[in-house]
């Protein structure tokens, strides 16, 4: 089903990892077939649409792929949307370019995903360490 497989930092791991994440935290995964992750924790009725980024020949361009994609599918104001990308410098330095102001305009949520798959929840209204 993947690519480059289930192994960090391919987007298999982080997909894996991102489902692991919010179904310890109580979120019930909905079935929408444009975007890697989508849940609601029906408790407390939020709702999350993530796209899942792994380590490809060409970071920076699946980089801005997923922030399209994530733009042009924001269609329930309600939601969290965010990007989960592996803890890796390239996809880091992708994170960096986004200027402050642009993630908190369009509430986006940044989610590293690191080798021990510990997911690091950036929100948009954060700075980035050394900002």
């Amino acid at each position: 089903m993947y690519k480059n497989g289930m192994d960090f930092p391919n987007e298999g791991f982080v997909q894996n990892t991102i489902e692991s994440y919010f179904d310890k935290k109580g979120f019930i995964k909905e079935s929408i077939s444009y975007t890697d992750y989508a849940g609601v924790n029906t408790e407390t009725r939020e709702k999350w649409r993530v796209e899942a980024k792994g380590l490809t020949g060409n970071v920076g361009l699946d980089f801005r792929t997923g922030l399209g994609q994530l733009i042009q599918r924001m269609d329930d104001p309600n939601a969290n949307y965010g990007i989960a990308i592996p803890n890796i410098p390239s996809y880091l330095r992708q994170v960096e370019q986004i200027k402050p102001w642009v993630r908190e305009k369009f509430q986006l949520h940044i989610l590293v995903i690191n080798e021990d798959g510990v997911v690091y929840h950036l929100k948009p209204n954060k700075p980035l360490i050394g900002e």
